[in-house]
């Protein structure tokens, strides 16, 4: 995950992002962080994934696994 996409992370979740700290511990995470969130993937990697499978990574270790996965 590039430096410019975590910026961007940090920017929708309104907080540092922490790789191994769960997307529910964020205290802005909500459906609209995760609907920025697939959006922001949707743009910048062409990949489209559903919130089930961001909810699956519980994390964003899991999803930069996920998104490496279906590059």
């Amino acid at each position: 995950m590039d430096k410019k996409f975590l910026n961007q992370l940090e920017e929708i979740i309104e907080e540092k992002v922490k790789l191994d700290k769960n997307f529910n511990k964020y205290k802005n995470w909500d459906s609209l962080s995760m609907l920025s969130i697939i959006i922001l993937i949707q743009n910048t990697y062409k990949i489209n994934l559903s919130n089930k499978e961001i909810n699956k990574a519980k994390n964003f270790k899991g999803l930069c696994k996920l998104i490496e996965k279906r590059k």
